[in-house]
């Protein structure tokens, strides 16, 4: 093709696809205004006005594009010009109806249906867990824990998808009671069904660890329908002083999803947070996580591994903040990528000025086993304080061909011994989870994606 036929196919693409976004931008408002009419005079206290400036905020800003730093690999129009409406916050009627697959294992489940949380789903072992909607909790007055969670943590100026997904905001709030050691892990399942085409699903959490309690998350998605499904999740969790928290992810999604998820975390004092985020199934996904160390001897702990193959795509931005001194953050990123996946890593650690006698440790490790399969790293640390000890690191490379010879050389056929020292590579970061069941129940699917 001539040179100038493709600048002005391109440029028709371009115009095209602004035509389409300004569509989308219409009928969010459209819809914004037909779903604030609806409300409840009980919820305009001061929520109806947060969400308002979270859609000013998010028109201002626009869907984000591979124009700016943080989306420069992802170029998220690609899935935006797909999604041709957003779905309203509505009650669920016929609640009965929904069909809740088990859980893998002994859990409180938490059941959330379209993002709205559902009880008559929701099963608990732990009776000390307290668990209601998200509206709910914000028409209660003196429930001051959740105004201090509920867009205090999560950007929604800056971070357009944070914004948008707080101007629609519907889900869950969970209360962690103070002095308290859950026996069971949480699982929370987010359940969509999607009976419109290219509908954006959203659903927010809200998580309060009260001070010296102890608890383990697992959060899971599943799309109910047969159509492509495309979510915005944005999840706040508080961690208390002297609180234990672990937190696992696994996106084990069907083959046409895109996700958008920002996890977003505040750690006080003493607290431990320690998160897993497993990217294994799923067309597009896209995780922020942002973790707040706000007070003295905060530690948390970020493992991560995305296995990408055919087309998949998988981008991973953690952001460290590291704000008051003598704290610690380890953070151990894994990648597998193969046939034509693309992955991204971009793991950033700032620690601010007053923050003497910081230890921050990054690492991200990567197997690239095709030609065509693309991966970026990106590693970036912000220093402003000077006793602080910190490094960062990142290989990309392919399988060790000495191990390979030596498990052939006993007999392995080579797939296997491929499939084992994936699986070893992989393995590592699911270690640290530190309930048997839920760790051997994410081993198992890990598992799954190498066979597959």
């Amino acid at each position: 093709m001539p040179l100038h036929l493709k600048i002005k196919t391109a440029a028709q693409s371009k115009i095209c696809c602004h035509i389409m976004q300004q569509t989308l931008l219409q009928q969010i408002q459209e819809t914004f205004n037909s779903f604030q009419n609806n409300l409840n005079d009980s919820l305009h206290n001061g929520l109806q006005g947060k969400r308002q400036a979270a859609l000013q905020h998010f028109l201002e800003l626009g869907f984000p594009t591979s124009a700016l730093e943080d989306w420069k690999y992802s170029n998220p129009a690609k899935i935006v010009e797909h999604i041709k409406s957003i779905a309203s916050p509505q009650k669920t009627a016929a609640v009965h109806s929904i069909n809740v697959p088990p859980a893998p294992f002994e859990s409180n489940v938490v059941v959330l249906y379209n993002g709205q949380y559902i009880a008559e789903k929701s099963a608990f072992l732990d009776k000390s867990l307290q668990v209601c909607s998200l509206e709910n909790a914000l028409e209660q007055a003196k429930n001051t824990a959740v105004h201090e969670v509920f867009n205090q943590i999560a950007d929604s100026e800056q971070a357009a998808w944070v914004a948008l997904n707080t101007a629609f905001a519907q889900g869950v709030w969970i209360q962690v009671p103070p002095h308290t050691s859950l026996q069971y892990p949480v699982y929370l399942l987010f359940l969509y069904d999607n009976p419109q085409a290219q509908q954006l699903r959203q659903s927010r959490c809200l998580v309060h660890i009260a001070d010296h309690s102890e608890a383990v998350f697992y959060e899971e998605h599943r799309n109910l329908g047969t159509t492509a499904l495309y979510t915005n999740q944005v999840t706040e969790i508080r961690a208390a002083d002297h609180s234990t928290t672990e937190y696992v992810q696994i996106q084990n999604e069907a083959s046409q999803a895109a996700y958008f998820g920002s996890t977003n975390t505040a750690i006080a004092a003493d607290a431990v947070f320690k998160i897993f985020t497993l990217s294994l199934k799923g067309n597009w996904l896209r995780n922020d996580l942002n973790l707040h160390l706000t007070a003295n001897n905060a530690s948390c702990y970020l493992n991560g591994l995305y296995v990408a193959d055919e087309k998949q795509f998988m981008d991973n931005h953690t952001f460290v903040n590291h704000i008051q001194p003598n704290c610690y953050s380890n953070e151990i990123y894994k990648g597998i990528a193969t046939d034509k996946a693309k992955t991204v890593f971009n793991g950033k650690i700032k620690v601010h000025i007053d923050a003497q006698k910081t230890n921050a440790y990054q690492q991200n490790r990567n197997i690239l086993l095709s030609d065509t399969a693309q991966m970026f790293a990106k590693p970036q640390l912000e220093i402003f304080a000077d006793d602080v000890k910190c490094s960062h690191g990142c290989t990309i490379g392919q399988l060790n061909e000495a191990a390979l010879f030596y498990m052939r050389a006993r007999g392995i056929s080579e797939a296997s011994a491929r499939r084992l020292l994936l699986q070893g590579f992989a393995s590592e970061v699911v270690h640290g989870i530190s309930h048997a069941a839920l760790r051997d129940y994410a081993l198992k699917l890990i598992g799954e994606k190498m066979v597959g």
